[in-house]
């Protein structure tokens, strides 16, 4: 459970940071998808353990819906993130688990602002309440890299699941590239976007439960 409520967290931490970020390129990405009321991509998720030889690789299909309604669903549906609204739904080999927001105070801000950036509304919590954020805009790519900030010193953050996460999104194109999740060691999650449609039609199905 813990791991998935991480997963989740830095996930929505991104989408804010993306659409927050100030630069000149950013801010034409951001103002494109203000506006936007739903959303398609394809996501590829990769899982990197020094432990292991290869990679473990998944392929699926990221869904968006204003105002707060989120879905990544992956090879047979066995692996699914699912947020509607303030519930979040986690399905990792066949296994559901479910989680309220409004427990999780972390998780509420996070949402607040996920909301309101998609909304075009005024924001009330800032990322950088949140973690500390580094932006760096070369060769038509921005890289963001969020560290979150946590009260109690080394030894709390060595017992976090993950150290930072680094979003890659390309200027040009004005897409999301890539969400790297940094654990410990060397280990990492990345996910990688691709295919991005606008506006596209998103069906309600995609938001159903296997």
């Amino acid at each position: 459970m813990k791991r998935w409520l991480v997963c989740l967290s830095v996930f929505l931490l991104a989408c804010t940071t993306f659409m927050w970020a100030q630069g000149a390129g950013m801010t034409q990405v951001m103002k494109k998808y203000r506006s936007v009321h739903t959303l398609t991509a394809s996501v590829v998720r990769i899982k990197h353990n020094v432990a292991f030889a290869e990679d473990a690789r998944l392929d699926g299909k990221l869904y968006f819906k204003a105002p707060g309604r989120m879905c990544m669903r992956f090879e047979g549906d066995k692996d699914m993130l699912l947020m509607e609204g303030n519930e979040f739904t986690m399905v990792e080999s066949g296994r559901k688990s479910v989680a309220k927001g409004q427990t999780q105070a972390q998780f509420e801000s996070l949402v607040e602002v996920f909301k309101q950036m998609v909304l075009g509304m005024d924001i009330s919590v800032s990322p950088e309440e949140l973690a500390e954020v580094k932006m760096e805009e070369k060769d038509g790519l921005c890289t963001l890299t969020v560290t979150p900030r946590v009260d109690g010193g080394n030894k709390v953050r060595r017992r976090l699941l993950f150290s930072s996460f680094v979003l890659t999104v390309d200027l040009q194109k004005g897409e999301c590239k890539s969400l790297q999740m940094n654990e410990r060691g060397q280990n990492y999650t990345r996910y990688d976007f691709s295919g991005f449609m606008l506006d596209a039609h998103v069906p309600d199905t995609a938001f159903q439960l296997p």
